[in-house]
């Protein structure tokens, strides 16, 4: 449904930021694309909900095609009417406004708004607090709940776990994963908690320094090495100590390479 084709995505023109990255989002299915902080995630997905533009950067290599049309350069509404939707890494939610009208802002009817409580019942709950005071797992399933308000077949969800506790985090996972089965929904999951991600996802994709240098099912991606050590914290001692691109010029290249 959702294809990458060697996309190359460059800030300023000069410093490139996603590198020859071939990926697909299965129909119907959790993708997740792992990483570490700066690999490039967030790039991918607003190269491909169109909001790149606004970053200061381009596409300028490969291409994005959903539905066998390319998405490379379409403005943001015009991606969005084609059935995808992005909850952004940061600034989900309007904090000066309440829950309900938060909603209200994305749904286009009361009808939809109404939809939401029943899919949520939690935020039916919080209908009249101010957005701004909520928890941050709370402003995460507005934040969740706005983008499916739109009604859209794929989802792109940008760390939806940040500042988040493991137990929150899991929880979460659990409500994107029960709705995207309930609506049979396409989702394209950037994560830094790959297990977290891993526990609700049916493919992974591993990203560093804006290429994807390793994929998989979850099971054969938990029980690769550097995965283990460098994503769950299970490996050596020493090697933990020490940061992944501290290590990653001997063993790990190798791995990856294997």
């Amino acid at each position: 449904m959702l294809e990458l084709h060697q996309v190359e995505v460059a800030y300023n023109k000069t410093a490139t930021a996603v590198r020859g990255v071939s990926m697909h989002a299965e129909q119907g299915k959790i993708t997740t694309l792992l990483g570490t902080n700066g690999a490039g995630k967030t790039t991918t997905l607003t190269a491909i909900s169109g909001f790149i533009g606004m970053e200061n950067a381009d596409v300028v290599g490969g291409e994005i095609v959903y539905k066998g049309r390319r998405l490379n350069r379409l403005a943001p509404h015009r991606v969005s009417r084609l059935g995808i939707a992005l909850v952004p890494e940061r600034d989900k939610v309007f904090d000066t406004l309440t829950v309900t009208d938060n909603i209200k802002l994305t749904a286009g009817s009361a009808g939809k708004a109404r939809a939401v409580y029943e899919e949520f019942p939690r935020l039916g709950e919080l209908a009249g607090r101010t957005a701004g005071y909520l928890s941050g797992g709370e402003k995460q399933l507005l934040a969740l709940a706005m983008a499916l308000v739109t009604e859209p077949e794929v989802l792109l969800v940008d760390e939806l776990s940040l500042g988040l506790a493991p137990r929150v985090t899991s929880d979460l996972l659990g409500e994107l994963q029960r709705v995207q089965r309930e609506r049979g929904l396409t989702v394209l999951l950037v994560e830094q908690n790959a297990a977290a991600a891993l526990a609700v996802a049916d493919y992974g994709y591993v990203m560093e320094d804006g290429r994807l240098v390793h994929d998989g099912t979850p099971e054969a991606l938990l029980s690769h090495g550097d995965i283990m050590e460098f994503y769950l914290g299970t490996g050596n001692g020493d090697d933990q100590r020490r940061s992944y691109r501290d290590v990653k010029q001997y063993r790990r290249k190798r791995r990856w390479a294997g």
